[in-house]
């Protein structure tokens, strides 16, 4: 009983001696004031000027590490446009990053999937085909890595909202038109 007591007096002593402290080190709390979206700007735009030891270069850095990562990845999608079985698992191996790193960064700078995007390149190098060739247009889909004929022509016409065979037929009468 004598123990609990000298325990329950050294646990009140202690708490006493916090409550001293935190009453000696309570400081008013201030709000600081919301910036608008102009303020923020022009805080952006003065830093190079805060810091005029820091070349200009540093501070577009994550503009450079944006432009030249999809540069990358797009030069290796189409290094193997044609190759149908180059997929998410090969494209990380030649990029050497990891598979969430790569969607990670992909999501990020594009807003887009991973898939997506390869989709979206190989969409591209289809269209120019289409435009520049007079391949048919299973052996553009071959050429540009899809497998299925069918699967890039319904992925083309939700992309760019004409089958491929219609925007064929349209760029041609518009070059017509014009010679």
């Amino acid at each position: 009983m004598i123990i609990r007591k000298q325990h329950v007096q050294m646990k009140h002593d202690f708490l006493a001696s916090r409550q001293v402290s935190v009453r000696r080190s309570n400081l008013k709390l201030v709000k600081a004031p919301s910036l608008g979206d102009q303020d923020l700007h022009e805080q952006k735009n003065s830093i190079p000027a805060r810091f005029p030891s820091i070349p200009d270069q540093h501070f577009g850095l994550q503009s450079k590490q944006r432009h030249y990562f999809i540069e990358r990845i797009t030069a290796l999608i189409e290094d193997n446009i044609d190759d149908e079985d180059y997929r998410i698992t090969e494209l990380c191996r030649d990029a050497g990053v990891s598979r969430s790193q790569l969607h990670r960064n992909i999501k990020k700078f594009t807003n887009s999937s991973t898939s997506e995007f390869i989709n979206s390149i190989r969409l591209q190098h289809a269209k120019m085909m289409l435009v520049r060739t007079d391949l048919n247009i299973s052996q553009i889909a071959y050429a540009a890595g899809f497998n299925d004929p069918k699967y890039f022509s319904r992925l083309f016409k939700s992309v760019f909202q004409f089958s491929p065979r219609v925007f064929r037929k349209n760029v041609n009468s518009l070059i017509h038109l014009r010679e």
